[in-house]
């Protein structure tokens, strides 16, 4: 889901404003844009409310979150244009701040490299919110095992 910084707002647009609006229980409107003849479905949330719908689309859905924000409050005078990065990309593996808020629930993310030449498994996982690094390395029969006893958010391969 792409949310973009628009004044005090997040919003969705197009396909993306009819299929999340339901699943964040926000209104479905339009507006017609300068220029264009059609209206542009959109939906959204005021900004001081981001950590509620992260946890919705996050923690609850397991989906990721692009977070566009507005670096500027400037309109360009020529083209009439705000200035807008890609500040976050957020994943469940990398959603740390219900983390922060619950101390004893860990975030990992773990990675798995296969060594072709000795059929070994490398094997790290860390947790971002606390900083802690873990490594080992074991056999593919024993993986999923390690896996379902660190039970990380994600798992980079």
């Amino acid at each position: 889901i792409v949310l973009v910084n628009v004044g005090s707002f997040y919003e969705l647009y197009f396909e993306q404003a009819y299929n999340y609006s339901k699943l964040l229980n926000i209104n479905l409107v339009s507006k017609k844009i300068a220029g264009n003849k059609y209206n542009i479905p959109f939906s959204g949330f005021p900004t001081f409310q981001l950590s509620k719908f992260l946890n919705i689309i996050i923690k609850e859905h397991n989906m990721k979150a692009v977070i566009v924000d507005q670096i500027d409050d400037k309109i360009d005078p020529k083209n009439k244009i705000i200035n807008r990065k890609v500040t976050r990309i957020i994943t469940p593996g990398t959603y740390i701040e219900d983390a922060l808020q619950h101390t004893l629930d860990n975030v990992f993310t773990a990675a798995v490299h296969l060594n072709e030449k000795n059929n070994k498994i490398g094997f790290s996982w860390t947790d971002l919110s606390t900083g802690e690094l873990y490594s080992m390395s074991c056999d593919k029969q024993s993986l999923q095992y390690h896996l379902q006893r660190i039970n990380p958010q994600e798992v980079i391969v």
